[in-house]
């Protein structure tokens, strides 16, 4: 798979597609980089705020080496004598196999490679107070605004971009890019059994109760429940 081109495949009509890993391969690799501040405010609050980026280099996604060129079928000798099929949108997943002379390597249906050439961009704003009560009560509000960018297909394993000789059509916002999220949590110390002494003492003297709750893109979700402290 190092030169398809360099060999021609045996004649068929419809050839198998092919799968492949890039022959000059390069390590994905992330950067990350942050700015915070951290302040204590009056009444037990601690107040946090900071900026928080990432860029993502040769990321490894499936791209098809082998997709026609847009408007191949214009210069292809053999399209007089399909006029309803090589026009544009003739070609479709029920006549997939036509698109084959069109390809650059011919012989070969699609031929899907990993290829560590996509990229991504993460910049996010977040913000936290903590208000603590009691040396084991306490309550916690996040909030992130952020967003998400790349070019990575949806799926990097089982789908490929729309169109893989410009990657650049493709930079728009990641699959998991969440641009508001809000949480809370909580922690409160039970009263009960608090002087306690003896075998309940050291087990339901610190018993508490505690909870959260999350909203990230109109979905919510929370939950409340006892653990020992």
């Amino acid at each position: 798979m190092d030169n398809p081109g360099s060999a021609h495949a045996a004649p068929n009509n419809t050839p198998l597609p092919l799968s492949a890993t890039a022959p000059k391969f390069k390590q994905p690799y992330t950067q990350n980089w942050d700015l915070d501040i951290q302040k204590e405010l009056p009444y037990n609050i601690i107040a946090d705020l900071g900026y928080y980026g990432s860029k993502g280099t040769h990321l490894l996604a499936v791209a098809d080496i082998n997709q026609p060129v847009a408007g191949a079928y214009a210069s292809y000798s053999g399209a007089a004598n399909y006029p309803d099929v090589y026009t544009p949108g003739g070609i479709n997943s029920g006549n997939e196999n036509y698109a084959n002379p069109l390809r650059p390597y011919i012989g070969y249906s699609g031929i899907d490679m990993y290829l560590p050439i996509f990229i991504s961009n993460y910049n996010s704003l977040q913000a936290s107070l903590q208000k603590r009560f009691t040396a084991d009560s306490l309550l916690t509000i996040n909030y992130t605004w952020s967003k998400n960018l790349s070019n990575v297909p949806c799926d990097p394993n089982y789908t490929v971009p729309q169109y893989t000789y410009d990657l650049k059509s493709e930079y728009s916002y990641a699959r998991f890019d969440q641009r508001q999220v809000f949480n809370a949590d909580f922690v409160y110390q039970l009263p009960f059994f608090k002087e306690q002494h003896g075998l309940a003492g050291p087990s339901a003297g610190r018993m508490a109760v505690f909870g959260d709750y999350c909203s990230e893109l109109r979905a919510l979700d929370g939950s409340v429940g006892v653990r020992w402290l």
